[in-house]
């Protein structure tokens, strides 16, 4: 029995292992991308919810450029795209907040 019960945990520790591996590759891809995209963030942060118009202005970089980038914090889950009627607007994701302010902290020493 006992070693049945051995053999039953080990893939479902397995499974548990490579999750967190997962959540820390993920975690550590968003500190990174933060971190790269810092002065997006901030300007992101001081207009949201803002349309990709905005967001260019505000930066000053291209829209493409602009875009680019927001879909790369898209796909890690730092920003969300709202769309509603004919509009699109982007903002910060609300569950990394804590984490966006203590790594911008963190990164410019104030």
């Amino acid at each position: 029995r006992f070693i049945g019960q051995s053999y039953s945990e080990r893939p479902q520790r397995q499974v548990q292992n490579s999750i967190v591996h997962f959540d820390n590759f993920r975690d550590q891809a968003r500190i990174s991308a933060i971190k790269t995209h810092s002065q997006l963030i901030i300007d992101l942060r001081s207009i949201q919810p803002a349309s990709i118009s905005e967001i260019a202005s505000e930066s000053g970089q291209s829209t493409s450029a602009a875009r680019y980038k927001l879909n790369q914090l898209i796909n890690l889950e730092l920003v969300k795209r709202v769309r509603f009627e004919h509009h699109t607007l982007f903002c910060i994701n609300g569950s990394y907040n804590l984490q966006i302010a203590r790594v911008l902290t963190e990164f410019y020493g104030d």
